[in-house]
């Protein structure tokens, strides 16, 4: 898995839940709401900068003396070191890698923070998921964290002064393609038994609304996409059926968007 510090900043452009004291006046709601719309507005841009590998304008939302911790990195004091990992580290490679950095939806929140009923801090936490851009490849999702980051008043500007990145592990696939409906006579013509060179004998049987494809250790239900492509629904795997001459030849694996191996039918 690709992310070592750069998959920390993570700041939600959406999605956010305001916090506010049980005893705030309105005068403070108001200036904690005030800064919300600022810091989501400056999260905007950073994001931006952050998948597109512009470093000069990352850099533009941290704090001099910022801190991060990483949990499998471990820590980077102070912006200039941060400013080197990330220009040889994350966008140091942009001809042949890239991560882009998505929110995880619903668990990005905000929290104002008061000092003798001044505003002076804000803490956004949450969850985030990051993919890999390789050329020539199909877009996929690579890991998830948790974060934590503080925002402070620097010079006039909010930024972030301290960043904790930690949790992190292999993403859970959710495919984003929708069923379609297919007749039963269509998964019918469908079904049969396929010579895999690395799996063997895949067997594939009508399922309801999709398909069980099966080989010795390998059990899976496919869903259609089209009336010859078929997914699954928490692997970024997909099963295309081809026909030749009106009958059903093959089936070829795609995963990740690149095409695996060919699996000729044989009954």
């Amino acid at each position: 898995m690709k992310l070592h510090f750069v998959s920390i900043l993570t700041i939600a452009l959406a999605c956010c839940t305001l916090s506010t004291p049980v005893a705030a006046q309105p005068d403070q709601r108001n200036d904690a709401a005030a800064l919300q719309a600022t810091i989501l507005h400056r999260d905007s841009l950073f994001w931006h900068a952050y998948n597109t590998c512009h470093a000069d304008s990352m850099k533009l939302f941290f704090a001099d003396d910022m801190e991060f911790y990483h949990d499998k990195g471990g820590p980077t004091l102070g912006l200039q070191k941060f400013d080197e990992s990330t220009r040889t580290g994350l966008c140091g490679n942009t001809d042949r890698w890239q991560l882009r950095r998505e929110p995880v939806q619903g668990t990005v929140t905000f929290f104002p923070m008061y000092n003798n009923g001044q505003l002076y801090a804000a803490i956004l936490e949450g969850e985030h998921v990051f993919y890999v851009r390789e050329p020539g490849k199909k877009e996929y999702l690579d890991g998830h964290a948790r974060f934590s980051h503080l925002w402070l008043n620097n010079g006039g500007a909010w930024k972030m002064a301290r960043v904790l990145s930690y949790d992190h592990k292999p993403a859970e696939f959710v495919s984003r393609a929708k069923v379609v409906t297919l007749p039963a006579s269509r998964l019918k013509r469908l079904s049969g038994t396929y010579n895999s060179p690395t799996a063997g004998a895949l067997r594939v049987t009508q399922e309801e609304k999709g398909l069980k494809i099966t080989a010795v250790n390998f059990q899976v239900i496919a869903y259609p996409e089209t009336a010859t492509l078929f997914f699954l629904r928490n692997r970024d795997l997909q099963f295309e059926f081809v026909e030749e001459n009106k009958q059903v030849s093959k089936l070829i694996i795609h995963e990740r968007g690149a095409k695996v191996e060919e699996a000729p039918r044989i009954r």
